[in-house]
């Protein structure tokens, strides 16, 4: 099985903190709704669940 560089990614933030690699999966999930399945809507409330989890996740990573 190839391993992608996005799951490269997810596996090594899994590594250093698991807690912002489950953030990282949904967000992952969210863009997979908007981008792959059109007919389930991405609602406002998925918008300011992926902000809320991008910021978080920036804001973990500067801390670095």
């Amino acid at each position: 099985k190839v391993i992608t560089e996005h799951q490269q990614v997810l596996d090594k933030l899994y590594e250093k903190n698991k807690k912002l690699s489950v953030k990282l999966k949904k967000l992952k999930r969210l863009r997979h709704k908007a981008d792959y399945h059109p007919s389930k809507h991405v609602t406002i409330k998925d918008v300011a669940d992926s902000i809320d989890i991008m910021t978080d996740i920036f804001q973990n990573l500067k801390k670095r």
